[in-house]
């Protein structure tokens, strides 16, 4: 069983000027991934399968500056900063009288803190080209190993890991020209739970019980400069939070067999965003209702979307969005069911 190593801590006060011309060029990339944990190995024909390891924590991700960022191609954010956890190790497969490997549990993330201090400016005029994109995305559990014999277990799946909470803080401009090109985007992201091992056994079968997701982190937003956008799906700013869904339970066959039990979601954490600047967005929605469904074909933009999304069973904390500019807003807190 081998854990996967932790990413390294990003930390960076600067001021830059950068342009880049081609395609999948973003100005300035911050990038933070934890190790994806060793996978267990397969029983002998008596032994069970090996556990799967760890995977490992992508760190704390903290940039801060003054930046002068533009980019012409298409999948070029202006800035690009992410911490992602490890993939969880799969548990190995147990021998004919032996049972599965559990599934390892998934890395976490540090916190994100990005900070665009007064004189910044940001632009991009390619498709896909966020302006700002902070994420923190935890990782999958592992999957519980599979069993087949006589009497046969498959094993549990690993918990997804915890993202960290996101915060930004923008005193820049920020212009995009592209569709699906937001001005911010800020994500936090908990990762999905392990699936439980299947199993098959001749005279009893037992199927192995899914894991828990990871809890989304807590978002904090805050714009204090003019942002616009032009193209469809390009909102101003786009705040998430959101649990990661259960794994699933593990499948069984046999004379008696008992299927897997599935696991629970994890919640989001709680969405802020303050607008103190302006706004401007491309496509957005129309107060006739068929207009808009017609012109909101790839996408509404609108001024800010903040979420709260738990996963399935989970709760979804509280969202508050505010503008001082009037500028659209989507707002909501959801639980999946």
């Amino acid at each position: 069983m081998l854990a996967g190593g932790a990413g390294q801590i990003v930390a960076g006060n600067m001021t830059a000027k950068i342009t880049t011309d081609g395609h999948d060029s973003p100005g300035l990339v911050s990038f933070s991934r934890g190790g994806k944990g060793g996978d267990g190995a397969k029983g002998g024909t008596f032994g069970d399968g090996g556990a799967g390891g760890p995977g490992g924590f992508g760190r704390l991700a903290q940039v801060n500056g003054v930046f002068d960022i533009e980019t012409k191609g298409g999948k070029s954010d202006g800035i690009a900063i992410s911490s992602v956890g490890g993939v969880g190790g799969a548990g190995g497969d147990g021998g004919f009288f032996g049972s599965g490997g559990s599934g390892a549990n998934s890395g976490s993330t540090g916190s994100m803190q990005v900070t665009l201090e007064r004189g910044s400016s940001i632009s991009t005029a390619g498709n896909n080209s966020v302006g700002v994109s902070v994420q923190a995305i935890g990782g999958r559990g592992g999957a519980g190993g599979n069993s087949v014999g006589l009497f046969s277990f498959g094993a549990a799946g690993g918990s997804g890991g915890r993202a960290g909470a996101v915060t930004i803080e923008s005193n820049s401009d920020i212009s995009t020209q592209g569709n699906g090109s937001m001005a911010i985007l800020a994500q936090s992201i908990g990762g999905g739970g392990g699936k439980g091992g299947n199993s098959f056994g001749l005279f009893y079968s037992q199927g192995g019980v899914g894991a828990v997701g990871g809890a989304g982190g807590t978002i904090t937003a805050l714009s204090n400069g003019s942002l616009k956008t032009a193209g469809n799906n390009a909102s101003g700013i786009v705040a998430q939070s959101i649990g990661g869904t259960g794994g699933s339970g593990g499948f069984s066959g046999g004379l008696v067999a008992m299927g897997g039990r599935g696991s629970s979601a994890h919640n989001a954490g709680s969405v802020d965003v303050t607008n103190l600047g302006s706004i401007e967005t491309g496509l957005g929605p129309s107060e006739d209702a068929n207009a808009q469904q017609s012109a909101c074909v790839t996408g509404c933009s609108y001024g800010i979307v903040a979420q709260a999304i738990g996963g399935a069973a989970a709760t979804a904390a509280p969202v508050s969005a505010g503008s001082r500019s009037g500028a659209g807003l989507l707002a909501a807190a959801v639980a999946a069911r």
